[in-house]
Parts: structure tokens; C-alpha cells; sequence
């Protein structure tokens, strides 16, 4: 077996709490990109082994936020394994950026070295 670890995506979805559509404020992307980026020392602790990568992708203007999240998974990980992980992240993300995740959709696996080779659902 020439590769062991892969790389597990995943998109969050989720609204902002503090989102009020009655104030004049405008959402600021930049403002929540660096609290995503400044989330990612949490991230770190949790399981540093996974290598996690948070990134903003989209922000509404009536407060819904999409999130990219990437991490090694190796073959001998067990799937409830993961799956506890990727809720641990979860509570992390609705932590710290003060908001609600909706959805967790998997977007697939990519083998470590080899970024064309994209495979389905994990």
C-alpha cells in the first residue's frame, strides 16, 4: 500500500448567534476569517496528529456561514473515531465563533501526495 493517509473534507454549515437582522451592522468576512484562523490553536489541541485546517468560505448577509475543514485520516482510523473527532470540532467551532452548525456535509477523502486522486464520500 502506497499511501496510508488521507485527507478528510468537510463543509460546515451553520448560522451566526450574534447576527441581528434589525441592526444597521454589517457582517464583516474578514472579522470572521480571523476568528476561524485564530480558532485553529483549539483545533490543534484536540488532536494534533490530524493536522486540522478551518477555513471561512462563505458568509450571508443574513448570518449563515459555510466552513471548510480538512484533516488526515489514516486507514486504521475507526469511523466512530472520526466521528467523535469531527463533533469535537464541531464544539469548537459553535464555541468559539458563537454559532449554531446546521449541517456537516463530507465533500470526500484526497490521498496525502496525490491531490488530483479525489474519491467520494468517506
Amino acid at each position: 500500500m502506497s499511501s496510508t493517509q488521507s485527507r478528510l473534507h468537510v463543509l460546515y454549515r451553520g448560522l451566526l448567534n450574534e447576527f441581528d437582522e434589525d441592526e444597521d451592522e454589517e457582517l464583516d468576512f474578514g472579522e470572521l476569517d480571523v476568528k476561524t484562523y485564530n480558532l485553529q490553536s483549539e483545533l490543534n489541541r484536540l488532536q494534533p496528529n490530524r493536522d486540522p485546517r478551518l477555513e471561512t468560505d462563505y458568509l450571508g448577509i443574513s448570518g449563515d456561514v459555510e466552513l471548510l475543514f480538512n484533516c488526515r485520516i489514516s486507514w486504521m482510523d475507526r469511523d466512530a473515531d472520526v466521528e467523535d473527532y469531527l463533533d469535537n470540532v464541531q464544539e469548537s467551532i459553535e464555541n468559539e465563533l458563537d454559532m449554531i452548525i446546521s449541517e456537516r456535509e463530507y465533500l470526500g477523502t484526497i490521498n496525502e501526495g496525490n491531490s488530483s486522486n479525489f474519491y467520494g464520500n468517506h
